[in-house]
């Protein structure tokens, strides 16, 4: 759940920073969507953290979350598994990788690609 609260804080701070007036955030954590949400998740273990997101929700800008399924956001999910054998805390693509470009195709088609 860190690491998804922590994805979410620096991908709003990047966003925030690129001038961008509306944002809908997917996530396919509902928890993570319900404690951003919550004014007692301030007591929360990770609690520092969403109080910096819940910070940017007031910022003025449209911010929307939404959940997504895993299964329904390929582009999410293959960045993650990216991610999670990639040694900098961030990395920041400027170009769309072919690598990449099959999975936001995919997205963009609303087709669904199963887990396995």
């Amino acid at each position: 759940m860190h690491t998804k609260l922590f994805t979410i804080y620096h991908g709003l701070h990047l966003v925030w920073e690129a001038n961008i007036s509306l944002l809908i955030c997917e996530s396919d954590s509902l928890m993570v969507i319900y404690l951003t949400h919550q004014d007692s998740a301030k007591f929360h273990r990770y609690g520092a953290l969403i109080t910096k997101i819940r910070a940017f929700m007031s910022c003025p800008w449209i911010l929307k979350f939404k959940h997504t399924y895993c299964e329904g956001n390929a582009c999410t999910d293959s960045l993650a598994k990216l991610g999670s054998k990639s040694q900098p805390l961030l990395v920041l693509l400027d170009t769309c990788s072919d690598f990449l470009h099959v999975f936001v195709t995919a997205d963009a088609l609303g087709t669904m690609l199963l887990r396995l």
